[in-house]
């Protein structure tokens, strides 16, 4: 005898398309350090992690901020801090914004932005340049974005396009980015309040600890904004 489910309190499958532009608040994930499939850092003669690298050598920070909200939350924009002279400059800027001096001089330490909250801009979407990770699909501007991105790769008739005549579109990878000037650390309330809505990494679904809990953070109250079932939270 089979299993019994109901389809009706199964949610759709998520919907992959290009994040639009627009505001999102988010959490920040820093991947910095090399590893491998099975997530085991990689170490130098003396015993330390490694950075991730550019294919100059420059040092490279993978970024993942995951949408907390909206329509879109769930959803997530990848970008990078790359340690290049140029990109130091975007480098200061985000550092600066989370509490560091203009004349700061010392290591930087990736645990100063992972598991941070920002409001950011996707203010374009870029062509994915690394020709060598082609997509396998043809784009498909699902949100009918109309930015002279979407609009150059969306599909269209083969008939139209002699380079992707075969195919009848474009194999490219098209991702939100984020804008210069896009990053606004979240002030500390609302930060507080995604927190408290927000499943820790162990959470027990049927306590349904918050993030802020699982951090012994009850800088908030149980049953306005945080869903665990904790009733020792002071007020926010």
């Amino acid at each position: 005898m089979g299993k019994r489910y109901n389809f009706a309190n199964i949610a759709d499958s998520q919907d992959f398309g290009l994040i639009p532009m627009g505001r999102y608040p988010a959490r920040l994930h820093v991947d910095a350090y090399q590893h491998d499939t099975e997530g085991n850092f990689m170490t130098d003669g003396a015993g330390d992690k490694c950075f991730w690298q550019t294919n100059k050598g420059d040092d490279l920070w993978k970024l993942t901020f995951d949408v907390l909200d909206t329509e879109h939350a769930g959803r997530k924009v990848f970008d990078n801090l790359n340690f290049s002279q140029g990109g130091l400059k975007r480098v200061k800027i985000i550092f600066m914004r989370v509490g560091y001096g203009d004349d700061y001089e010392g290591e930087l330490d990736p645990d100063d932005l992972d598991g941070s909250y920002w409001f950011i801009n996707v203010d374009s979407h870029e062509v994915y340049e690394n020709a060598r990770s082609p997509s396998k699909y043809i784009f498909k501007n699902k949100n009918g974005c109309k930015c002279e991105t979407c609009r150059t790769y969306e599909v269209h008739p083969a008939e139209s396009c002699k380079v992707c005549e075969k195919d009848g579109g474009h194999k490219v990878r098209v991702n939100a980015k984020i804008g210069f000037a896009g990053f606004d650390p979240m002030p500390a309330k609302d930060a507080a309040m995604y927190k408290a809505t927000t499943p820790g990494p162990d959470a027990d679904p049927d306590k349904e600890s918050c993030l802020a809990c699982s951090e012994n953070d009850h800088s908030h109250t149980a049953g306005k904004g945080c869903p665990c079932l904790n009733i020792d939270h002071p007020p926010f």
